[in-house]
């Protein structure tokens, strides 16, 4: 016997109530915490931008004009500002949509016999007969995929891989049944190379210069409540979860921007080389280099072998030396002991989300169980 309908419909209206309550508990605790970690990040940066100036590059701090010196320090004190604002203003950003995996399908021809000695009565071979060739199988088969993914190149293998011309090679000499495969792609360029193709959007996104993680919209009061983003997910628990994992990843992508934009104000300050590869202030920035962190809390030392430009520091092997600011949560926590039980908090409320999910997944399975059997029952009728 099956659980009542109205009866499951009304455990779920309960647990979407108890789902709104934990989220309001959760945003609550998260505006706490990213508060108080955003005066904590702000602090750091400007005690790893001190550091950067009086102990790693003394001289060229001393070189610049006392208004030059001035104008540093307010840009910095700024920067740190907008950087606690930023952290606490994430909670009202939509959940950024990951963007669509470009991929290369491989359409692998079947090998069959050249031969089977069989003739039919007209003595034509008996596969002449049987079918599309398997080079227009092949093409049909990338016409349908290209019909549903988003395809950017086909590649056929086996024998008649030979026959069709490989995409990253040209694309003016590519055989006609490959660009009718093709034709809903034929804008896109086919000159990609495979790992880029392959690589996760989240990789790609990251790989980018870290000017700022998202379009920002004008600060919203956010003691005003739950923002729009949060409202609209609040009575589905893993929504909510879903939320907070897109939360915690702006931090980190605003922490290592507001890192890049402090090493830019010192590398155009003359403090860091201003003729830097640029190369070393995106690593600088982006890279997770928690192991080689030495004795300095948010810097990082990077050493890039090669000749260097003539306002770098080099060493007798050419290779540069660059101290750069890069910000990191774990050492942020231990600045400040204020962020221990904050964050304690939000993994509580993150436990209870959790275990409301799984309750809530299990209910709504029965009820689409309770709902299937009353439609099979309202549509069977005996012969």
């Amino acid at each position: 016997m099956t659980d009542p309908i109205h009866r499951l419909e009304q455990e779920l209206a309960e647990l979407r109530d108890r789902s709104r309550s934990l989220a309001e508990s959760l945003y609550e605790a998260d505006l706490s915490y990213l508060r108080t970690l955003g005066a904590a990040a702000g602090q750091q940066l400007i005690l790893a931008s001190y550091r950067i100036c009086t102990h790693k590059y003394p001289e060229r701090f001393l070189a610049l004009p006392f208004m030059e010196r001035q104008n540093l320090q307010q840009a910095l004190r700024q920067l740190a500002r907008d950087l606690a604002e930023q952290l606490a203003q994430n909670l009202a950003l939509p959940i950024p949509k990951p963007e669509r995996k470009q991929r290369i399908v491989k359409v692998e021809a079947i090998d069959r016999p050249k031969s089977s000695g069989r003739r039919s009565a007209n003595g034509a071979d008996n596969e002449d007969n049987e079918g599309p060739s398997t080079a227009e199988m092949a093409a049909a088969l990338a016409a349908a995929f290209n019909s549903l993914v988003n395809i950017e190149s086909i590649e056929l293998e086996g024998d008649d891989a030979d026959d069709a011309e490989d995409p990253e090679e040209t694309d003016d000499e590519t055989s006609d049944r490959l660009r009718n495969a093709n034709a809903s792609n034929a804008n896109s360029s086919s000159e990609r190379d495979d790992d880029d193709l392959a690589a996760d959007p989240e990789e790609e996104a990251d790989s980018e210069p870290e000017s700022d993680p998202e379009p920002r919209p004008p600060a919203i009061d956010l003691d005003a409540g739950m923002p729009d983003v949060l409202a609209t997910l609040a009575t589905h628990p893993s929504r909510v979860l879903q939320w907070h994992r897109s939360r915690e990843k702006l931090t980190n992508k605003t922490l290592r921007a507001q890192s890049h934009q402090a090493n830019e104000l010192l590398r155009s300050a003359g403090i860091l080389p201003r003729k830097l590869p640029p190369a070393m202030l995106d690593i600088a920035a982006k890279g997770d280099f928690d192991d080689f962190t030495g004795n300095s809390p948010n810097l990082i030392e990077l050493i890039m072998q090669g000749e260097g430009d003539d306002d770098s520091d080099n060493d007798s092997d050419g290779a540069t030396r660059l101290v750069a600011v890069h910000l990191r949560l774990s050492e942020i926590h231990f600045s400040n002991p204020d962020l221990k039980p904050q964050r304690a908090a939000i993994q509580q409320v993150l436990e209870q989300l959790d275990q409301l999910r799984t309750r809530y997944e299990k209910v709504q399975h029965r009820q689409a169980i309770a709902s299937a059997e009353s439609a099979w029952r309202s549509a069977w009728f005996e012969d």
